[in-house]
């Protein structure tokens, strides 16, 4: 949507009629999807960008949550038990997500709903403390559907889909004091009964979404053994009785003091001999927990990317309105390459979360090698779309001055809560390690990597893109010399996995871009992708010594970037000589 006048708060400003790239993206690789859920998901825009964002200030300064020890006799004053209180609005704005059946859908057992929808649902949000528990809903419930007996199933999968108002939401709950990633140092031990009943006992140090109605949780089954070999994984839920009055017999014991997430409940776990369900038994519960992050992983960079769309939308907010020595900031030359530089940044790494969206809902049914570009999809996009939103928000802090430093705009709340990306669910030594298996390993994950990025250089138009398509190859073929000396030196990878990291995503996200762009000329004569595309490349690639007093490409068409306009192609059929 193309916004000629932009208003002084972002309020009211519908994030999907605002984001033209969303939409392109939905036509371009999910048309019937887009034709089934566009107007579901501009409805729920509407919802975000009014009520949903006054829910998400109040929860952030006002009410965040609380924790109180309750009773747990009235005959026995002495002993407590922790329990999380989350307000009304966090409440009713996470049951929004349910009764607009972005999950149910998903598992309707007569005509199931694409992955896609939980996962746009996501990068609509823009704000990651009511994101976090959708971002761990969905995978237990796919984990349950999945991997649950019938009657596991049966008690707790509905649950998570209930449309009512009443639907329960999800935590993994893996992190202990003495392992964070390593889930084989596990220590919480699940004790069979005589009934044969599990009860579980140990310490969850980090759990987010702490009011959660159902968690998903590694445990070392007593006399499984040692090591990733004893670990399943189990069904805890927060009451035991049909009707959710009985609590289970664990505990909030404390509240995480955190720098950013703030509505967010985040808490250290007591199991006191919780009622748990097994889900998958040993040993097979590290790869299931496995299974969950990786759902969690592609919310994580849908969320990045919806922040950083919001971080751009706070900005050109912000410039049009500020006239600091009588000259609008959006007028002033260092504000205009900020913008597009952030500009640049949010359009790659939606590139890259869409992939990691598509490649998730391809991957889950798909063959072998669906299933490995997913995994390498998706530890490339939750890398580097973490790093981006860090860096975006931390450029609308700045261009807002002081204004973004201060609890009176969002943008301040919006830089907060990104720093959490790049440690959720992963950080960057444990995707590079991630990469690592894929490419030295059994499994041939360069192989399938480059045989994705060469088929999208190949359909790259040679009349419009060429010079692009060039650069792309030349990449692919340093980057294949690469990879086979990686492959052939596994006893290196800690030496430079970080360094493949870090370059395969920026491959991905370029050549991305490229097919993106392709299809923009093709379908909206709209060159603003291929621009942005070049200009990505610049940045990840050509990192320049010394100053450049060029005026480049996307400034010279900043103002029809700023209003979320096309750049309309030139025709090059009437002027043979020309090149785009």
């Amino acid at each position: 949507m193309a916004i000629s006048d932009w208003p002084e708060s972002t309020r009211g400003l519908n994030p999907v009629t605002f984001d033209d790239n969303f939409r392109r993206f939905l036509r371009r690789a999910a048309p019937a999807f887009m034709e089934r859920r566009l107007q579901q998901l501009e409805d729920f825009g509407a919802y975000v960008c009014t009520d949903f964002e006054d829910q998400a200030d109040y929860s952030d300064r006002i009410h965040p949550p609380v924790l109180t020890h309750e009773l747990v006799s009235q005959t026995d004053p002495r002993e407590r038990r922790g329990v999380v209180h989350l307000n009304d609005r966090y409440l009713q704005a996470q049951q929004e997500l349910h009764r607009r059946g972005f999950l149910s859908a998903v598992f309707d057992p007569q005509q199931p709903e694409s992955q896609l929808l939980p996962f746009c649902a996501q990068y609509i949000l823009g704000d990651i403390s009511s994101g976090c528990p959708w971002a761990m809903t969905h995978p237990d419930a796919l984990a349950i559907a999945r991997h649950a007996s019938p009657e596991v199933r049966q008690r707790f999968l509905p649950e998570l889909l209930r449309t009512d108002g009443k639907a329960k939401t999800g935590g993994t709950w893996g992190t202990e004091p003495a392992s964070g990633t390593d889930i084989a140092r596990t220590v919480t031990e699940v004790v069979r009964q005589e009934d044969g009943a599990l009860r579980a006992y140990g310490l969850k140090w980090f759990t987010s979404n702490a009011g959660s109605g159902i968690a998903l949780a590694t445990a070392r089954l007593r006399g499984a053994g040692p090591g990733a070999e004893g670990i399943g994984m189990y069904v805890i839920p927060s009451h035991i009785d049909d009707e959710w009055r009985i609590r289970n017999e664990y505990e909030v014991i404390h509240l995480k003091d955190k720098l950013g997430t703030r509505a967010l409940a985040t808490g250290e776990i007591s199991l006191n001999g919780a009622l748990a369900y097994e889900l998958v038994p040993p040993p097979h519960g590290m790869k299931a927990m496995m299974e969950v992050l990786s759902c969690s992983r592609v919310h994580n960079a849908l969320a990045s990317a919806g922040v950083m769309r919001r971080a751009v939308m706070e900005t050109l907010s912000w410039v049009h309105h500020r006239e600091p020595f009588g000259i609008p900031l959006i007028k002033q030359v260092p504000t205009k390459k900020r913008v597009i530089n952030m500009t640049t940044e949010w359009l790659a790494g939606s590139a890259l979360a869409f992939e990691a969206a598509l490649s998730f809902d391809h991957g889950i049914n798909g063959n072998e090698e669906d299933r490995i570009w997913m995994r390498l999809a998706t530890a490339l996009a939750k890398f580097r779309t973490a790093e981006q939103a860090e860096w975006v928000t931390r450029m609308a802090k700045i261009l807002h001055g002081g204004a973004g430093y201060v609890e009176d705009y969002p943008i301040t709340r919006v830089n907060r809560d990104a720093q959490v990306l790049s440690v959720w669910e992963g950080p960057e030594q444990v995707q590079a390690k991630e990469l690592t298996r894929m490419i030295c390993g059994k499994i041939p994950g360069d192989a399938v990597f480059l045989k994705k990025l060469h088929h999208i250089a190949q359909s790259l138009p040679d009349d419009t893109l060429s010079y692009d398509k060039a650069r792309l190859t030349l990449k692919l073929h340093e980057l294949e010399c690469s990879l086979a000396d990686f492959r052939a030196r596994p006893q290196m990878a800690d030496q430079v996995e970080d360094e493949f990291l870090d370059v395969m995503s920026h491959v991905l996200a370029y050549g991305l871009l490229l097919q993106e762009a392709s299809w923009e000329l093709t379908h909206e004569q709209d060159m603003k992708k291929l621009l942005v595309a070049r200009h990505y490349y610049e940045r990840a690639f050509e990192r320049k010594a010394v100053p450049d007093f060029r005026v480049t490409d996307l400034q010279s068409h900043f103002d029809t970037i700023a209003k979320g306009s096309s750049i309309i192609m030139p025709d090059i059929s009437a002027n043979p000589g020309l090149t785009i």
